[in-house]
């Protein structure tokens, strides 16, 4: 008797192993591979802005570069991945990076994500929405004159939003990080692909 070949994902057997489920949607690949893939994103970022502020002396290849929980010196402050505590309940009050820049009193909610293509538009309006509550309370709480969010958004195979080198400048980053995080973020997605179709 013979067998019909199926197209159900051989790792989840919830739905169709196609291209877009493999880049970024199998539930079993979502704590491993592609949480990886999008820390390599925010190490990017938090490196960049970490050297920038002097907080690091010296830069480091991104995938060897392991981000401190908390760097401070006499004019910023930058937390990774670490809940910012309100006096007010704030669901969303674990962005990727935060950054204070105590000499302007402004605090930068930063929070990366790495959805497939047909959702980069949607996904930034989402953390927007998310993290609006914290803004407010952080505005408030720390006596900042402005606390504003940056949302990160780079799809699976590098695509972003017409406003993601807007979102860079507002943390005053040099442009040439786009194409350093669509690169790494490319080649983390090509691993995770290569990786699967083997199985």
């Amino acid at each position: 008797k013979e067998t019909l070949e199926t197209d159900t994902c051989r790792k989840c057997q919830q739905t169709s192993e196609t291209i877009e489920h493999i880049t970024g949607g199998c539930k079993l690949l979502a704590g491993t591979e592609y949480t990886e893939r999008h820390n390599t994103a925010a190490k990017i970022i938090h490196q960049e802005l970490a050297y920038k502020h002097k907080l690091i002396e010296t830069e480091t290849p991104y995938y060897r570069y392991t981000p401190q929980n908390v760097l401070e010196n006499k004019t910023h402050k930058l937390y990774w991945d670490r809940t910012v505590h309100t006096d007010r309940t704030v669901t969303s009050n674990r962005p990727d990076i935060t950054l204070i820049d105590k000499v302007h009193q402004e605090t930068f909610i930063i929070d990366v994500a790495i959805p497939n293509d047909t959702n980069v538009i949607t996904k930034e309006q989402e953390k927007i929405t998310k993290y609006l509550p914290l803004a407010i309370e952080v505005k408030e709480l720390w006596q900042q004159h402005k606390a504003t969010i940056v949302p990160l958004i780079i799809s699976v195979t590098g695509v972003t939003s017409k406003n993601f080198l807007q979102h860079l400048k507002k943390l005053d980053i040099h442009p040439y990080l786009h194409t350093k995080i669509q690169k790494a973020v490319l080649l983390k997605t090509a691993s995770i692909t290569r990786t699967f179709l083997q199985q």
